[in-house]
């Protein structure tokens, strides 16, 4: 039987597949880095307590590591994932929009797109999320950048499989992450959901269109917004498949 995933419809995890999230992606592989994120704020701003713009955010896992020390507010496209984001962390206000467009009434100390950048698959998206960042951003203020994938450095197919127990049931996940045939800059990954419970055994399928681009990329679309760049790397047990970092001042 032939399998066609370029008719799986696209991004479910944050609509109607968003109950496995938490099961997906857990919340505790943020916290090994949440130290790093910490020492780069403090470095850059030793006297004060920061705001902080988290865009992109998803349910929030990040930015419950630092909102104890910033004052935080976050932007996401899907309601189902600032709602989880919203009950994970009460005291964080929650933006719906897109990161390439959205504009705040509000200026910030620093912007931080984390793994979230690669839902933007074009350069010209980046461009415009990096004018995003510096129309929050006060002089001096500090856009932090943290992609999950680095053209550099994914040299062959991916597969990811892992078993949870979870309220619905036996949650099995599998990923399968590869380049696009057409487009070098392109990975499309395609995920099983294999749910055993008392009903039977279901299987759900979802896939999702990632960008993917060398730290330089990112680089030239941040100095191009008015940023000096430092490209920086985060610790070994953090989360994403790279570990690069990209920390812009604005001018």
């Amino acid at each position: 039987m032939k399998f066609n995933i370029n008719k799986i419809e696209q991004n479910r995890l944050y609509g109607e597949l968003s109950h496995f999230y938490p099961y997906v992606i857990v919340r505790e592989d943020y916290e090994p880095e949440a130290s790093y994120w910490h020492s780069i704020l403090k470095y850059y701003f030793p006297a004060r307590k920061v705001k902080l713009l988290e865009m992109a955010s998803g349910p929030g896992y990040l930015i419950s590591y630092l909102s104890e020390c910033v004052d935080a507010e976050v932007v996401d496209l899907s309601e189902e994932m600032l709602c989880q984001c919203g009950s994970l962390n009460p005291r964080v206000k929650c933006h719906k929009g897109d990161m390439r467009n959205i504009r705040l009434e509000n200026k910030y100390d620093a912007v931080l797109v984390h793994d979230g950048i690669g839902h933007i698959d074009t350069v010209d998206g980046i461009n415009d999320v990096c004018v995003t960042a510096s129309a929050h951003l006060v002089q001096g203020g500090l856009f932090m950048l943290s992609p999950e994938f680095d053209a550099d450095e994914f040299t062959k197919p991916m597969i990811y499989h892992v078993t949870r127990k979870t309220p619905f049931g036996l949650l099995t996940i599998i990923d399968y992450i590869n380049k696009s045939s057409s487009n070098t800059n392109i990975l499309q990954t395609t995920t099983s959901y294999i749910l055993d419970n008392e009903e039977g055994t279901n299987f759900d399928f979802d896939s999702m269109t990632l960008g993917l681009f060398g730290a330089n990329v990112y680089k030239t679309s941040m100095e191009k917004a008015g940023f000096d760049v430092t490209i920086d790397r985060k610790p070994k047990d953090s989360s994403g498949e790279t570990r690069t970092v990209l920390i812009g001042v604005k001018k």
